[in-house]
């Protein structure tokens, strides 16, 4: 199994990216050259560190879980996806095969109120067969016969951005549609951390799922996983 916490920023256009910076790396600390006492210290403290962070993993594992069930199994394939490739590309193209904005008139504010959102309502779901699909396998075996890591983190950075959509447009929507339109957009800020549990083989049917986690003022956190099915 495979878990992926990735955070999102929303922007209102016509607002221009902002530049996230990258996190300073940490460097070694003084224990990890000096004596065995300060190993002996930074050791336990490593110890205490991975019991945390696994049941951190387990409390993450049984929220997925829960949210699954609560979930409507109807909404769980419907996904906003956004076009592939970079932003600036499609709204380039969005622009070229449709009339200036400065010509459309603004559409009227909206009257409808903002319903509450519940985890269950992002839930989203992607079942990979590899099983029962030889093609499927094939195309996401490298030489050595394991998985392509990087096709999956690409579906699964995809799959984290349409939760993201989801939440803001509503379970039933389907499409994204135009980004003018919507009046907003949704970048990912960073990727918060990865935990790898198992070994991955394309033996078995994939599932990628996920929900939002997190929310705030102009922020949302998505939480994803990839586990396989069956015996």
């Amino acid at each position: 199994m495979l878990t992926l916490r990735n955070a999102f920023h929303t922007h209102s256009l016509p607002r221009n990216l902002s530049t996230v910076p990258l996190r300073d790396t940490p460097l070694l600390g003084r224990c990890a050259i000096s004596s065995s006492p300060c190993r002996l210290q930074d050791a336990r403290a490593a110890e205490a560190k991975a019991a945390s962070e696994t049941r951190d993993i387990d409390a993450m594992d049984q929220l997925l879980r829960i949210v699954r069930e609560r979930s409507n199994p109807a909404y769980h394939s419907i996904m906003p996806i956004r076009k592939p490739g970079p932003w600036s590309e499609a709204l380039l193209n969005d622009a070229t095969n449709s009339v200036s904005m400065s010509e459309i008139p603004p559409p009227p504010p909206s009257q409808e109120s903002i319903l509450p959102r519940y985890m269950h309502d992002t839930y989203s779901q992607i079942v990979l067969p590899f099983a029962s699909s030889p093609e499927l396998f094939e195309q996401y075996t490298n030489a050595s016969g394991g998985l392509r890591t990087g096709m999956l983190m690409e579906h699964l950075d995809s799959l984290a951005g349409s939760i993201a959509y989801k939440h803001m447009l509503g379970p039933s929507v389907e499409t994204l549609g135009r980004v003018q339109e919507r009046g907003f957009y949704i970048v990912t800020a960073s990727v918060e951390r990865l935990d790898m549990l198992a070994s991955l083989y394309p033996v078995r049917d994939t599932r990628l799922s996920g929900q939002v986690i997190y929310t705030g003022k102009s922020s949302m956190e998505v939480a994803v996983k990839m586990e396989a099915l069956g015996p």
